[in-house]
């Protein structure tokens, strides 16, 4: 992406676009057919839609919402186009990790009353590990770190295709040949 010419913000409206004729279209009459808990179906997004009319705290949130997820994607688009689609899939791998360390501060610094407020556990130090994995993956992948009895391979720059000098050096004989002639 690096290479090419398209605006970062054109991506992210497209993305936008699409992404909610797919779930109007196809995604939500999907979920209002199949039987469930939610009236009768297992998304009665005509529920939703009168929910959302007649709260304004649905409504402030769903403008909160699409504004977060709006700059979420921008930010993804530019350190794509600015490093690599890589460094975005490491980004989105630590936001677990994020949501789990604002669960913990809530909890044991705020109010441990809070609905997402999550308290240490026997299991919280495996999620810690996990994460810590996680970030030490990272600096491996990023070239930080470095695993004891690994050794990357050179990556060699390959010469261009159809220069003389390449030709004659994949197909020896044809030097031979041209001396020889």
């Amino acid at each position: 992406m690096k290479d090419m010419t398209i605006d970062p913000y054109c991506v992210v409206r497209m993305e936008g676009v699409w992404g909610t004729i797919y779930m109007v279209c196809i995604v939500l009459p999907i979920l209002y057919a199949i039987p469930g808990d939610d009236a009768g179906s297992s998304e009665n997004t005509l529920d939703s839609l009168m929910l959302f009319e007649h709260s304004k705290k649905m409504q402030t949130f769903l403008v909160v919402y699409v504004v977060f997820i709006f700059f979420g994607n921008c930010a993804a688009v530019i350190v794509t186009k600015i490093l690599s689609a890589i460094h975005v899939t490491m980004f989105n791998a630590m936001q677990p990790a994020i949501v789990w360390f604002i669960g913990l501060f809530t909890y044991y610094l705020v109010t441990p009353a809070a609905s997402f407020a999550e308290q240490w556990t026997a299991w919280s130090w495996l999620q810690l590990g996990g994460f810590l994995f996680l970030v030490y993956g990272q600096l491996v992948y990023a070239d930080i770190l470095h695993v004891p009895g690994f050794k990357r391979p050179i990556v060699q720059q390959a010469m261009p295709f159809a220069t003389p000098t390449s030709v004659t050096a994949l197909v020896p004989s044809v030097g031979v040949a041209r001396k020889n002639a």
